[in-house]
């Protein structure tokens, strides 16, 4: 014979008052006596657990009441479907037949309409991402609200729980039914409704690599500096699209050229104003500063994520300036400069021929003398 825990407490509490009636004794109340709920006050009210009993007064003190509970809302003709949003911390609510959904807000305890028309919902859940999902009658649907305002729907076609549909061989059916259709006819009949997105973190970074080499020719009367050749050669792991590959190095080694060459943010010394802060002062690259760029790839995959990729998001920004303001370096050497700070604009680089010029005349003057 086997009781459950109400059973088992309602005897034990019978016995006690029989014991209690032949000592010709009244009768003590062993438990909490239920308060009657109470909406005209504010603060919450707590009322007591009817399963746990004190058969012992001196252990009543130790009973914890039930969370309390609040009233946030008059007005609704049939309230169903409550679900919290841990997200965006606010209580939504169905009231069905005027078919809307009312939203409570936390800050500031605010109620105001959620959704209208709600498709007559009676059920309503938030997932981890905060995307409500929400059981729809009037249109005999599951959906579920992304965030950018799309709708998915989640079981519609069937009208059966979405625990009970199963794919194999590129169809959905019925579990136990011959109701099934076709993957392609689905997507046909739902546009965007079987659309999906998964995130995966690699549990270990990789990191791309490559070599980059700069050839730059200096125009001595105005210090203007070309890039005449370029090649890059670089490691990004397994590549699936050559083209965008190709298009992101381009654009990354064109930005790197333009920092060495020209980019450089200029303030005003005694006010802190920003002078370079139009394009009028800002030079701005463009594809013509790179002559003769040539990408080339040496793909070896990565063991760290199943598509063997490294990335190339910053892998020409990454490898120009430094070739670039190398090969700088490298031709003003034959001119006996042997330091340059970036940028390398055509005025900087003309300023440290000429004081160079004027060094050498002097040291020739004071040894001719």
């Amino acid at each position: 014979m086997t009781l459950d825990r109400r059973t088992f407490l309602a005897a034990t509490v019978g016995a006690v008052a029989l014991q209690a009636a032949g000592r010709a004794q009244a009768p003590q109340q062993v438990s909490p006596v239920p308060t009657p709920r109470d909406w005209s006050r504010l603060e919450p009210i707590a009322y007591p657990d009817p399963d746990i009993i004190a058969l012992d007064p001196r252990f009543r003190q130790y009973i914890v009441a039930n969370t309390p509970i609040r009233r946030h809302h008059i007005g609704t003709l049939w309230a169903e479907g409550p679900a919290w949003n841990g997200v965006g911390r606010f209580l939504v609510w169905s009231d069905i037949p005027n078919n809307v959904q009312m939203r409570w807000i936390e800050d500031d305890a605010r109620v105001t309409t959620f959704r209208n028309p709600s498709g007559y919902s009676n059920g309503n859940t938030f997932d981890y991402e905060g995307r409500q999902l929400s059981c729809e009658h009037g249109g005999r649907r599951v959906a579920r609200y992304e965030p950018n305002g799309t709708v998915t729907t989640i079981a519609e076609r069937f009208e059966a729980a979405p625990f009970d549909v199963e794919f194999s061989g590129g169809r959905f059916r019925v579990k136990g039914t011959d109701r099934a259709i076709g993957i392609l006819e689905l997507a046909r009949q739902t546009p965007g409704g079987l659309d999906a997105t998964e995130k995966f973190v690699s549990p270990q970074m990789t990191f791309p690599n490559g070599c980059h080499v700069a050839e730059v020719e200096i125009d001595p009367e105005t210090g203007d500096c070309d890039i005449v050749s370029y090649v890059a050669c670089d490691d990004v792991g397994n590549i699936i699209n050559h083209q965008i590959v190709e298009g992101q190095m381009q654009g990354g080694i064109t930005q790197g050229a333009g920092h060495i060459l020209g980019e450089e943010a200029i303030y005003d010394r005694d006010t802190g104003q920003l002078l370079s802060g139009t394009f009028m002062d800002y030079p701005m690259p463009r594809a013509i500063l790179v002559n003769n760029l040539r990408v080339m790839e040496h793909p070896v995959p990565t063991k760290t994520n199943p598509l063997g990729a490294k990335g190339v998001g910053e892998a020409g920004a990454t490898g120009a300036p430094p070739a670039i303001m190398n090969a700088v370096l490298d031709a003003l050497r034959s001119a006996g400069i042997t330091s340059l700070d970036s940028p390398a604009s055509a005025v900087r680089v003309w300023t440290a021929l000429r004081a160079k010029r004027a060094a050498g005349s002097v040291a020739a003057s004071t040894n001719t003398t």
